[in-house]
């Protein structure tokens, strides 16, 4: 018995291991690279689609402005554009009917295309056969389509019946108006206002007129309104004061200032 304990002393003795303090495991103190680096494409590369979103197109916006008859007889049509939609206007122009409810699609109905220079476009043209009132419009389109502005109405002179023919016939081709006052008129259009001066009627196929003068361009006043005008230019409107040192003096109800 003692020979074998002996025997199984060696043996663990030759199998056996020691462990020092300083033979560490390289695995457990060097940290993986991996989880220190930060991850590109998390932290410093952004993706650029998602700020590249386009801008939204929509079709343009537009107005109808004056449309009046020149002393030539020819009609003279404006518009403007309000914003061209985020797209390129291609086209803007009038469409013409006798009809107040104006169909594109109606083949009667007169499509003129004018030029556009910068916001506002215009054209002159001999007036189309829709009798003596036209309605009109403008249109303007785009890459997305076509808009269209309000109706707005022109009526043409009648050659036989001035639309003074109505007021009190004095000497010397004088007329005078209950409401107007007293003016010579001439046959071109122009007439000499006792008050206005000089000033450009147009009758607006009511009761009213369209006046222009210089200094103050198209005016529109009717018996209602009168000593009011109202400047297409500005939209504003306007009071008649009277005439002093010779010239027509007004008030300007968007400035508040007598000019």
């Amino acid at each position: 018995v003692r020979a074998t304990d002996e025997h199984n002393a060696s043996l663990e003795k030759s199998f056996s291991i020691t462990v020092t303090d300083d033979a560490s495991d390289n695995n457990v103190t060097n940290p993986d690279a991996n989880a220190t680096l930060p991850d590109a494409n998390g932290s410093s590369v952004s993706d650029e689609n998602e700020s590249a979103v386009p801008d939204p197109t929509y079709r343009p916006i537009v107005r109808t402005l004056l449309g009046v008859v020149e002393t030539s007889g020819k009609l003279r049509l404006s518009g403007r554009i309000l914003t061209d939609g985020g797209s390129p206007v291609m086209g803007v122009g009038f469409l013409l009917s006798h009809n107040p409810s104006i169909d594109p699609n109606d083949p009667e109905t007169v499509r003129l295309e004018a030029t556009l220079a910068g916001d506002d476009f215009s054209l002159t043209a001999e007036p189309p056969d829709l009798g003596n009132r036209i309605y009109f419009l403008a249109f303007a389109r785009n890459a997305v389509g076509e808009t269209h502005s309000v109706v707005k109405q022109v009526n043409l002179p009648d050659s036989t019946q001035p639309w003074w023919s109505g007021t009190h016939a004095g000497e010397a081709g004088w007329r005078s108006s209950t409401w107007f006052g007293t003016f010579l008129p001439y046959s071109t259009g122009w007439l000499y206002h006792a008050d206005l001066g000089w000033l450009y009627a147009q009758p607006d196929g009511s009761d009213g007129l369209w006046l222009w003068k210089q200094g103050k361009g198209w005016l529109w006043t009717n018996p209602a309104t009168y000593p009011y005008l109202f400047r297409h230019e500005g939209s504003s409107w306007l009071y008649f004061l009277g005439r002093k040192n010779g010239r027509a003096k007004f008030y300007d109800f968007s400035t508040e200032r007598v000019e």
